[in-house]
């Protein structure tokens, strides 16, 4: 958020921040090609935090992850 501060009132005006991370985009030998980190860093009236999607770049869509599927270590 600090690269916001000099672009004017954004960071003062918006009520919500987020940053996406695209894993293939930044490594294109990934394993994990259709993962998409969203990253909450700023919400006036909900926690922050970070979440993972799958997405589908052809049409630009957001799918959850059923996390109900997957064992727990």
């Amino acid at each position: 958020m600090s690269n916001l501060r000099n672009s004017g009132n954004i960071e003062r005006d918006v009520d919500v921040i987020g940053f996406l991370y695209r894993y293939e985009y930044y490594n294109k030998e990934t394993d994990m090609p259709d993962l998409l980190e969203i990253n909450i860093v700023k919400h006036r009236n909900c926690p922050t935090g970070t979440t993972t999607v799958l997405y589908m770049k052809e049409t630009g869509i957001f799918h959850n992850i059923d996390r109900s599927r997957e064992k727990m270590a």
